[in-house]
């Protein structure tokens, strides 16, 4: 089997995915109708429970079950300060060409390497 096997037949499936779409013609939406309607009734009825529901919540943080005390502050927590933030490290990705350094290829080229066929050091020269 050749190494262009399964990517024509990737591609192929992909073509045939594909080929009944077509794009939206210019000036009409995907989504017509918009964003279905909250349902105001159910969000009433919830409601009406909030504080019933946090003196359950209360309640298990006197529970024996360490397990159910902490899910109750946890929960009571949550919905008094908001989940914790959870850091996220970006970086910064090149605008232009001009902005990437040789380095910058050659540990592209490395890091994508698969351990397949041609090694990176082999793609680089």
């Amino acid at each position: 089997m050749s190494e262009t096997e399964p990517n024509d037949a990737a591609n192929s499936a992909r073509a045939r995915q594909l080929a009944g779409l077509r794009p939206f013609p210019k000036g009409v939406s995907g989504n017509p109708s918009g964003r279905p309607k909250k349902n105001r009734d159910l969000e009433r009825t919830a409601e009406s429970y909030v504080s019933e529901a946090v003196k359950v919540l209360a309640d298990a943080l006197k529970d024996d079950d360490a397990k159910v005390r902490i899910a109750a502050a946890n929960a009571l927590l949550d919905r008094a300060r908001g989940k914790p933030k959870q850091a996220v490290e970006v970086e910064r990705v090149p605008h232009s060409l001009d902005e990437i350094t040789t380095d910058d290829l050659i540990a592209a080229v490395h890091s994508a390497g698969d351990g397949e066929g041609t090694s990176s050091e082999e793609a680089c020269h």
